[in-house]
């Protein structure tokens, strides 16, 4: 009866990670986003915010009414890109943004509407597990297998 348990047990934890690898590889396809109460998994593809962000790392971004100077925020530029900038400026037009790492602003304004959220954490740790969990996923289902 306990080696049964352990077996529903382990089913149960291999399914919930199962779950968060696919949805946090799906957050980062834009036609195929993946968004939890407002939140939502990045991971970040250039050096344009350094140091405050690196490639790799996991953001974690959240939806939000309206946007300030200073804030982190993921906008959509077209149908398959997305940036992560600072916002450095507000005007009547739209949001003047920047890379912490680029000497010149962006060219154009975003738009409240192509704004995905507000950068709430990041993490180069979170980033790894992110990105390799598929490799854990399919270790721990071997596992399972093994046990049975």
């Amino acid at each position: 009866m306990l080696k049964k348990r352990r077996k529903q047990a382990i089913f149960i934890v291999v399914m919930v990670l199962l779950l968060l690898g696919i949805g946090c590889i799906k957050s980062n396809m834009p036609n195929q986003k993946i968004k939890l109460f407002g939140f939502s998994i990045w991971i970040i593809d250039s050096g344009s915010m350094l140091p405050t962000l690196k490639i790799g790392d996991a953001i974690i971004i959240k939806e939000q009414p309206e946007y300030e100077k200073g804030d982190m925020i993921t906008y959509q530029v077209d149908e398959f890109y997305y940036v992560t900038h600072r916002i450095i400026e507000k005007t009547n037009e739209g949001y003047v943004t920047k890379g912490d790492f680029n000497n010149i602003e962006d060219k154009g304004r975003v738009l409240p509407e192509t704004i995905e959220g507000k950068v709430v954490f990041h993490s180069t740790i979170l980033g790894y597990i992110v990105q390799y969990s598929w490799i854990l996923i399919i270790l721990l289902f071997l596992m399972i297998i093994l046990m049975i």
